[in-house]
């Protein structure tokens, strides 16, 4: 009797505990929990400048903290707001520009007008970023059975809580926003094709066309995943009947080839020379079996094989950087068609660069970067990182790994969409393509890092491969479990949808 009631008495707290902590509040509580602890309590975690934030601290007003030789090794929190006229305001066209300016003015209005602290940056990170997860829990457990709902959503709590993701929030890298304005992107793409309201499929597309804009508007890295942004839209334009609809989606979608090509332009000439300089010194002349007769080729004096290995800006440079035989006799003479052209004539030193990338992808090297503050005691190694060591270890070294994962997801889209043709449902032809251009992502932002920038700081460079990766893994996990690959004429809930 008492065995019984016990039971009965622990079956009915299940349910009530069940009842509150859904899968969703579940996920939001530990994600929440997770990212503040990293961000936010001592002691203070993030990243360290690796000479990047320079012009985007001077355009936003804020500058690097001076006669400080721990800088560039440790994680600074707090930096000086200028408090004169700034000459170069608004050097740095980005949408970076727009949190930061919105943490400044929190700033002054909340702590001090003399110093900036990046966690006011990561307060507005987290609270985007929060939002944009709540609505991709949504998508993944729409119309799932409790139990599986429970394990996606933890799923995807394992894998973008990791910090390797969170400690960008504390940070001025442009992989941050991205990252955020990609998990929107993806979200609302979810959501959009589980309606049945017209108008609610065309408010999640409309959102999804706003943030391809403001990602081709963020970073160089943005603008090249605008490739497989067009290709994801796409499916829409197909999903669409109403002609009016489609005909005004395929002119938006047409202007943002033309709106990532003019996004380029606007882009720092000093971010240009940098990345094309190590480009060619990181990247050909470190492939290449005949470093010489690589720069000929690209009617580039072969001389400068000297400079294999070196970085921009490096002290013990063998010239000035700003001198007129660098300028004019290397840096000028070097384009991204070039160093395309190169690696497609010679792809086994694009499979070379491949595997340093490879060596990078999912990785951050905590225990030799200081990411935390100089005069904090604890250890960086007890960050949540677990997701991150298990990719590291276990995930293989060999891009033919990533072919196969795009062989697999295209062969289980791709035999949804033929079936749904056949049944008549054009939702999974739209899935399919929506599911392509994020792998398209993945493949643009894995390979264009090392055409723009050698394997200079790829570990960064290649965030927003491995992030996009994560997400297909945990959308096709959660597809699988709700039943939606294999279509059945019974699951076409949109077959008779008219718009």
């Amino acid at each position: 009797m008492h065995t019984s009631l016990l039971k009965t008495t622990t079956s009915q707290r299940l349910k009530r505990w069940g009842h509150f902590f859904t899968p969703i509040r579940l996920a939001m509580s530990l994600m929440i929990i997770i990212v503040l602890s990293l961000l936010f309590l001592p002691p203070i975690n993030g990243l360290v400048d690796d000479g990047q934030y320079f012009a985007i601290l001077q355009s936003n007003g804020l500058r690097e903290l001076p006669n400080n030789n721990d800088y560039f090794h440790s994680f600074v929190a707090q930096y000086p707001l200028l408090q004169y006229f700034n000459p170069k305001a608004n050097t740095f066209i980005s949408m970076l520009n727009v949190p930061i300016q919105m943490a400044i003015f929190l700033n002054k209005l909340f702590y001090s007008t003399h110093t900036f602290d990046i966690r006011f940056l990561a307060a507005i990170y987290c609270l985007l970023f929060f939002i944009a997860f709540y609505f991709l829990l949504k998508g993944l457990t729409f119309r799932m059975k409790k139990s599986r709902a429970y394990f996606v959503s933890l799923l995807a709590v394992f894998l973008l809580a990791d910090s390797n993701y969170a400690l960008y929030f504390n940070s001025f890298y442009p992989q941050a926003l991205i990252m955020i304005l990609l998990l929107y992107f993806i979200a609302f793409g979810m959501l959009a094709y589980q309606q049945t309201d017209v108008r609610k499929i065309w408010r999640y597309y409309g959102a999804q066309i706003i943030l391809s804009i403001l990602i081709a508007l963020t970073t160089v890295v943005g603008s090249v995943a605008m490739i497989g942004l067009v290709v994801s839209l796409m499916g829409g334009v197909i999903f669409m009947k109403n002609k009016s609809f489609k005909l005004c989606a395929i002119i938006i979608i047409s202007a943002l080839i033309p709106v990532t090509m003019l996004t380029y332009s606007l882009f720092p000439d000093n971010f240009h020379q940098n990345n094309v300089y190590q480009a060619v010194t990181m990247g050909v002349l470190r492939t290449a079996k005949n470093p010489e007769k690589a720069l000929a080729k690209m009617n580039i004096n072969p001389q400068n094989e000297v400079l294999r290995d070196t970085r921009y800006n490096q002290s013990f440079a063998i010239d000035s950087i700003d001198s007129k035989a660098m300028t004019c006799d290397f840096i000028d003479k070097i384009n991204y068609p070039k160093i395309t052209l190169y690696y497609l004539m010679h792809p086994k030193a694009l499979s070379k660069m491949l595997e340093i990338g490879l060596k990078n992808k999912n990785i951050i090297n905590i225990d030799k970067a200081n990411i935390q503050e100089k005069q904090s005691k604890y250890s960086p190694k007890k960050l949540f990182r677990l997701a991150t060591v298990l990719k590291g270890a276990f995930l293989p070294k060999k891009f033919g790994f990533y072919i196969l994962f795009a062989v697999i997801l295209i062969a289980i889209y791709g035999i949804a969409c033929y079936r749904g043709l056949k049944m008549g449902s054009a939702i999974y032809v739209a899935r399919f393509f929506s599911k392509l251009g994020l792998l398209i992502v993945v493949y643009t932002s894995f390979i264009a890092p090392i055409i723009i920038a050698g394997d200079s700081n790829l570990a960064r460079q290649l965030l927003v491969s491995s992030y996009i990766f994560d997400l297909l893994f945990v959308i096709m996990i959660a597809d699988m479990l709700r039943g939606a690959i294999w279509v059945s004429r019974q699951k076409m809930i949109f077959a008779t949808l008219k718009n």
